[in-house]
């Protein structure tokens, strides 16, 4: 029987859990996570045509929610293989999570990492997303795979880390100051750390994070 890990309840991250169930695996993931998926739904399912699903495919979905969830700390033993799957703090949702593989030296970060692609931060807590990145740059690893982009390393951390600080503070500063959501997006892009991929994110991030309260 193998295991299928969640990295946080984001739909990209969750909607292939039916077919993994399918084949006996167990689908692991942090305590939040179940209760997220549930309260996402209705919203996501309404507005799938939005990510680029078709009808057929949108019909062919099949939410299916952890069998086993954790609040801190859970290791696994894949016949030899030692996993340890880590809450370190909310961060770019309050169920991510991190997949260590020590002995292979390989850690997987979820959407704690971005790697050369604009981060969504409409649900994330920055203190908590900089503790999970500073803990990440701790650890004994030769390769990073991210929530999205290429296989990285340290280096992308910490890009990732200064990109936050960056966006963070000058979001909260234009957001004081004018209502123009196009000018904000397009000051904040051309004040952080520039990115090859997906750019609408930045006006999706000042929605959700920023406005939301407004």
């Amino acid at each position: 029987m193998g295991c299928v890990i969640d990295t946080h309840n984001h739909f990209d991250h969750t909607f292939g859990n039916a077919e993994f169930a399918g084949l006996s695996a167990v689908i692991i993931a942090q305590v939040n996570c179940p209760a997220n998926m549930r309260r996402s739904e209705p919203s996501v399912i309404k507005n799938t045509k939005n990510y680029g699903l078709c009808d057929e495919e949108i019909k062919a979905i099949q939410i299916t929610y952890p069998d086993l969830s954790f609040t801190d700390r859970l290791q696994i033993d894949l016949g030899g293989v030692n996993v340890e799957v880590l809450y370190i703090a909310r961060s770019h949702t309050d169920d991510s999570l991190l997949v260590y593989l020590p002995e292979e030296k390989v850690l997987f970060t979820g959407d704690a990492l971005f790697t050369d692609c604009y981060p969504f931060m409409g649900y994330g807590y920055i203190p908590g997303w900089i503790k999970t990145i500073d803990y990440i740059s701790t650890l004994n690893v030769d390769k990073i795979i991210p929530g999205h982009g290429p296989i990285s390393g340290k280096k992308d951390v910490a890009d990732m880390k200064a990109y936050l600080l960056a966006f963070d503070k000058k979001a909260r500063r234009l957001c004081a100051k004018s209502n123009d959501i196009e000018y904000r997006a397009a000051e904040i892009k051309k004040s952080v750390p520039r990115r090859a991929q997906a750019d609408f994110l930045i006006m999706g991030s000042i929605q959700a994070k920023y406005l939301k309260k407004r």
